[in-house]
């Protein structure tokens, strides 16, 4: 809470911002040595400070500038810990990592999965379906028909994302992942193997650490970047779709980034297990799984991003011709395309509105390219 004072940082030139460098702001014992300089020295790495602080508070007892009095024994983790902390806590910003997520995982890695209880690792996992030396590092979703966790290869020393889902509840996952395999392509998540017992069906996957689109569903982008990322979703389908492979399930918590504005999808043939009828909208009703039903999904996916709202199932809809009214008409024509409530009006193919989506850009500046346009985004 409290990211109030996060605005005197902005670059922006609103009238209410503080622009005198010799300002500052914050509680001192927290601030890292730059931001006590001066607000406009500070960056994403004086939180980085600050966090180290805070872990330094909570695991000695006291702040680094702090006598350390004796304490509960930490030997179990102290000797990784303390160079983490001491890390974040570097007079140097640059010294410091270079973002939160690096902490995250360094974190998890030092503590080894100690701080979970009662999952299903170790009850549905016989030493056959994944290897006895990978270690579960955190419980990344977990709900009546699976769970999804966090885990180290140490023998190649990389994070790995292992699904597992009720036998009854996979839909058509074992097989198109058990193809996706033999699939390497820059905007489809990596799939390393695949498994199934008595229980439950197993995928094993790349990891990737910037989040996914629910997550920034509200977020600003320019023309350029909705663009890259609208062709992205649809050069995967293309290749994914090229293999007889339907996703039948996408949305944007599937949809992640590998880094900024650099997609993957991920989850092909898994059912949905919404509990609630506010996702369905990604599908039509009575809708088969379809490749045509995917392009409409991923057609809502980008209405939602340019509008902020759900577009209305139909031939031609008039709230959804004024919800995308900011949009230039060529590429609101796409959209609108995308997720014509009739089938044989929308792309025939992902690859084909993929093509559609280069062509405005070509047709476009580099001033409208770099121009935000969503600004009617709730």
């Amino acid at each position: 809470m409290d990211f109030g004072i996060a605005g005197y940082f902005a670059s922006n030139e609103k009238p209410n911002l503080i622009k005198d460098d010799k300002v500052v702001m914050g509680t001192d014992a927290y601030m890292a040595p730059e931001q006590q300089e001066s607000t406009q020295k500070t960056s994403h790495l004086s939180d980085i400070y600050s966090l180290g602080v805070v872990l330094h508070q909570l695991f000695y007892g006291c702040l680094p500038m702090q006598v350390l009095l004796p304490g509960p024994d930490y030997t179990e983790f102290s000797a990784s810990l303390k160079p983490l902390i001491n890390s974040c806590i570097e007079p140097t910003p640059e010294k410091r990592p270079a973002n939160a997520d690096e902490i995250r995982q360094q974190l998890l890695l030092i503590a080894q999965g100690k701080h979970l209880r009662n999952n299903r690792w170790s009850n549905e996992s016989p030493q056959h379906d994944i290897p006895a030396n990978y270690q579960l590092l955190d419980i990344l979703k977990e709900n009546p028909f699976g769970a999804t966790y966090l885990a180290k290869d140490p023998k190649h020393k990389r994070f790995l994302v292992i699904k597992k889902q009720r036998l009854d509840h996979i839909g058509k996952a074992d097989k198109a992942n058990t193809t996706l395999m033999q699939v390497q392509h820059p905007h489809i998540t990596r799939m390393f193997g695949t498994g199934k017992n008595q229980r439950v069906f197993i995928t094993v996957s790349e990891y990737l650490a910037a989040g996914s689109l629910q997550e920034r569903l509200s977020q600003a982008f320019t023309l350029g970047q909705w663009i890259l990322m609208a062709q992205q979703i649809c050069s995967a389908l293309a290749c994914a779709h090229a293999h007889n492979i339907i996703h039948g399930n996408l949305r944007p918590s599937n949809i992640l980034f590998a880094e900024n504005n650099f997609i993957k999808i991920t989850d092909f043939g898994f059912p949905a297990h919404s509990y609630s009828e506010q996702d369905d909208w990604y599908r039509l009703n009575n809708e088969t799984e379809s490749t045509s039903a995917d392009i409409y999904a991923a057609g809502v996916i980008l209405f939602q991003l340019l509008a902020g709202v759900r577009p209305q199932a139909s031939l031609f809809n008039w709230k959804n011709l004024w919800a995308l009214r900011h949009i230039p008409s060529g590429l609101r024509m796409i959209i609108l395309r995308m997720t014509q409530g009739n089938i044989k009006k929308r792309y025939a193919t992902a690859e084909l509105a993929m093509q559609a989506l280069q062509h405005f850009y070509n047709q476009q500046n580099t001033r409208m390219a770099d121009k935000v346009l969503f600004t009617q985004k709730k």
